[in-house]
């Protein structure tokens, strides 16, 4: 399948899907359920009375009234997806790999909604990606006839989750483990296209997550110990045509320069150029000429 054809249909797909994530999202942001009708956590708590009266506009991932975990709407989710879909599509090509990333990135879509609602990573929706993940590049490796990417996509993971459980173990840290769960399902995909994407693919969440909070403190939306989910920054790095262009893809070759009408049927009745020197003759302008007969005689009558 050609490029013109995948890139479109990626996009169309994507945006499909994008417009499926908000009813898919709602089923994962509801409060956990806990034993005792006890709260789970800060975040299920009603919103403070204070603030509502006071009018002050809540901090990012705060909701404004209980139960208000809405996120983008069906027509945005259906722009994002068609954007990460066709990004994918642009930069991979038509690679046996393809259905399993565009498989990741759809689960991906729900888990980042579901992260900026509540601030919470499901298990089955980490457990979906890396199972489809999984099992889309065994097929993808079978099919191209490759199994040493399979090999690398597994010590991808397995290196991506031995960097995170390392920094969710420091001091201070606020790096959760649903964070560490979805780095090593990202990690396959990373580690099918190769160790510089991989590397880059650790590096890149973490840079845009610093310079969205920067911002976002400098803007005063808030505060130094505001939680923000990082799982956005996760998903999104793949995503970037910088990490998932395929390293074995061969690079466009140019297109060679237009010819005139005829030029292909001229140049092949065009004779061969003739040697400038002859065996036995002269070189210049009348090398050769020795082998008329009309010089011939010449050079007989000397």
């Amino acid at each position: 399948m050609s490029a013109g054809v995948v890139l479109p249909t990626a996009a169309l797909i994507g945006a499909l899907v994008g417009a499926g994530v908000p009813s898919t999202a709602r089923r994962f942001t509801g409060p956990p359920p806990t034993p005792h009708g006890q709260l789970s956590g800060p975040r299920d708590l009603p919103a403070s009375g204070d603030r509502s009266r006071s009018g002050e506009r809540p901090a990012l991932g705060e909701p404004s009234v209980p139960g208000d975990r809405s996120g983008p709407s069906a027509g945005l989710n259906s722009v994002g997806g068609a954007v990460v879909f066709g990004g994918l599509a642009a930069a991979v090509g038509a690679d046996a790999a393809l259905p399993a990333l565009l498989a990741v990135a759809a689960v991906g879509l729900v888990l980042a909604v579901v992260d900026l609602a509540c601030l919470r990573l499901p298990d089955r929706l980490v457990g979906a990606a890396a199972l489809l993940g999984a099992v889309g590049l065994a097929g993808a490796a079978l099919v191209a006839g490759t199994p040493g990417r399979l090999l690398l996509a597994a010590a991808g993971a397995a290196v991506t989750f031995g960097a995170y459980v390392l920094l969710a173990l420091l001091p201070g840290s606020r790096l959760g483990f649903g964070d560490v769960k979805l780095a090593t399902a990202l990690g396959l995909p990373l580690g099918w296209l190769g160790w510089p994407t991989l590397l880059l693919g650790l590096l890149l969440p973490h840079l845009l997550h610093g310079v969205l909070v920067l911002g976002l403190l400098a803007a005063r939306r808030v505060r130094r110990h505001t939680l923000l989910p990082l799982g956005p920054a996760l998903l999104a790095a793949p995503g970037s045509p910088s990490c998932s262009a395929d390293p074995d893809r061969p690079a466009a070759q140019s297109c060679p320069p237009p010819s005139l009408p005829g030029a292909g049927t001229s140049a092949a009745r065009a004779p061969t150029a003739r040697p400038a020197l002859r065996s036995g003759g002269a070189a210049g302008p009348w090398a050769g000429a020795a082998h008329s007969p009309r010089t011939a005689r010449t050079a007989r009558g000397r």
